[in-house]
């Protein structure tokens, strides 16, 4: 598992208003991020900045925070 992620997932969550079960730990990795996804699209968040990374110069929108944490885009394939 990777530590900073962790942190990160935690930090999109308490920022989204999801409580996540995360000191039961009830909750899969796959099941965080669905319902990051779901709150973000369901906000219509994807494009609003969700803040500033440490030593960066741009602020990070809300859909590249997802896909730098998650490995994927906030918007999923069609198939």
């Amino acid at each position: 598992m990777n530590g900073p992620k962790v942190v990160v997932e935690a930090w999109m969550a308490q920022r989204l208003g999801l409580s996540l079960g995360w000191d039961g730990g009830v909750t899969t990795r796959e099941d965080r991020r669905e319902a990051i996804r779901q709150e973000i699209l369901g906000r219509n968040l994807g494009g609003i900045v969700a803040g500033k990374r440490r030593g960066e110069l741009e602020p990070e929108t809300w859909a590249q925070l997802f896909e730098r944490v998650y490995s994927e885009p906030l918007q999923p394939k069609e198939p």
